[in-house]
């Protein structure tokens, strides 16, 4: 699959669909002749939970799908524009080069219709400069799981067990100490602690915690949630920070080495 990130970082510098996207295709004028290119999407809708994206076994459950369908789409010319999940559906992207485009969407929805219930390919209306920006562009859920995604990547770099619970710190930034304090009230409510504040650039930073595993629907659940409850409170969400635990089963000894320990009673 193309990387989300560093393609969508692309198009917001260079005002136009991002160079691997171009080099794939093998054409220099990205503005001009993208520009008349037609795009089929393929939908794989899903039952989604409260935050809107799919569990880990869904997420497999899919990539076997679009897998299955690599050589459908090859032998048809089709190429790889890109892909959105979230919001109850996957969403991936193919340009046409050549053929019927109406009739290729017939083809890939009658073979995907057999390996996943309601899947549905159309021939999308506009080109593909316009579907690369208004369908595949992130919108503020996404951003969320492509921040914490890297976050999440580079904890793995350095050898860490993702599904091992741990001490997670989260960051929450405040124009006033009262806003701080409400938004903390709340959270003890949602079962966090380990509460602190600090004078900030933009006023007062607010630092809590949980003890659970770095997961990317976990952490996504969780940040999505903070960042909606710092908003209610007037502030923002500034992001968190892990233990890297690289062995099984010492996340609350690494806690306790941090001066917090998730077992007691108080918090």
């Amino acid at each position: 699959m193309l990387d989300v990130e560093e393609n969508w970082v692309s198009y917001l510098i260079r005002g136009a669909l991002p160079e691997s996207v171009a080099v794939n295709i093998g054409f220099d004028d990205v503005d001009g002749a993208l520009g008349v290119r037609r795009v089929l999407m393929l939908v794989l809708p899903y039952e989604a939970a409260e935050a809107g994206f799919p569990s880990t076994d869904q997420i497999d459950a899919m990539e076997t799908v679009v897998q299955a369908l690599v050589p459908l789409r090859d032998a048809m010319g089709l190429q790889e524009m890109g892909w959105r999940t979230g919001a109850g559906r996957r969403a991936l992207c193919w340009l046409v080069h050549e053929g019927d485009g109406q009739g290729l969407a017939q083809e890939v929805t009658q073979a995907a219709a057999q390996l996943w219930e309601r899947a549905q390919c159309t021939l999308l209306p506009d080109a593909a400069d316009v579907v690369y920006r208004d369908v595949l562009a992130p919108d503020a859920a996404a951003w969320r799981m492509i921040h914490d995604g890297s976050v999440l990547r580079k904890l793995a770099e350095h050898g860490d067990i993702a599904e091992e619970p741990r001490k997670i710190d989260h960051w929450l930034v405040f124009q006033t100490d009262a806003q701080a304090e409400a938004c903390a009230r709340a959270l003890r409510t949602q079962g966090y602690a380990n509460f602190a504040t600090f004078a900030g650039k933009e006023g007062t930073d607010l630092r809590c915690s949980h003890f659970g595993p770095a997961t990317l629907w976990e952490i996504v659940d969780r940040t999505t949630a903070l960042e909606a409850q710092a908003e209610a409170c007037g502030g923002s969400y500034d992001g968190w920070e892990s233990n890297l635990v690289r062995e099984a089963g010492i996340g609350a000894e690494l806690a306790r080495k941090d001066g917090w320990d998730p077992d007691a009673r108080e918090h």
